[in-house]
């Protein structure tokens, strides 16, 4: 699998199951979907992101910039980088656009 890049039939499905959020049960609203991921097909995604980690620490592949998903990164850190440059824009009389993703109740 490793050499090949093949992935077997039976590692690249989920099911997707409900689960209630808060609310009326019969609204479908009130309901998330969760991912059941076969517990093989996320030991081979942690080994891959592991090595693609190593991989990036050793040939510095990403830029420091890129700080989602990656360990030891905070979020007040990106906070600050991102206002600092909005005001480095204003300063220059440049437009600046931010677009948000609020993810604080996807999970509740």
């Amino acid at each position: 699998m490793y050499d090949s890049g093949d992935i077997p039939t039976n590692m690249d499905t989920s099911i997707v199951v409900p689960v209630p959020k808060k609310g009326d049960m019969k609204d479908p609203d009130n309901y998330r979907g969760i991912s059941l991921i076969p517990t093989l097909s996320k030991l081979l995604s942690k080994i891959i992101a592991t090595k693609l980690a190593q991989i990036d620490k050793k040939y510095e592949i990403l830029v420091k910039e890129q700080a989602g998903f990656r360990n030891f990164e905070e979020c007040a850190a990106q906070a600050t980088t991102l206002y600092e440059i909005s005001r480095r824009r204003k300063i220059k009389n440049k437009k600046t656009f931010i677009s948000y993703i609020d993810y604080s109740e996807a999970y509740d």
